[in-house]
């Protein structure tokens, strides 16, 4: 906790004249946000909470990537079907994703 109060009046000073806008060098809409699970084991915590902050704010399109096909276990307790794989979603976005967020595993 005492780090993360420096850090949140840190970014309380920064205006958004201060910080450029983002430049999409892939010519999208919006950015792409590949959350990345590990099917045998990923802390729920840590892909849940970034998954549905940026998909609830609907600034970039953000997917749930396995490792592999299959259902993803959650740490402590739970499964959810990811909608695409690394190889998924390789094909799909061959320029890759413009910002990964990997959880960790457990």
């Amino acid at each position: 906790m005492r780090r993360l109060l420096p850090l949140l009046l840190l970014c309380r000073l920064a205006t958004a004249g201060e910080i450029p806008n983002y430049q999409n060098p892939h010519g999208r809409a919006q950015p792409v946000i590949a959350v990345v699970g590990y099917n045998a084991g990923t802390e729920l915590t840590d892909f849940a909470i970034p998954y549905g902050v940026l998909a609830r704010s609907g600034a970039a399109q953000v997917l749930a990537v396995a490792t592999q096909d299959g259902v993803l276990t959650m740490r402590p307790a739970l499964r959810i079907q990811p909608q695409d794989t690394i190889a998924g979603f390789d094909r799909r976005f061959p320029d890759g994703a413009d910002y990964v967020i990997v959880s960790a595993v457990g």
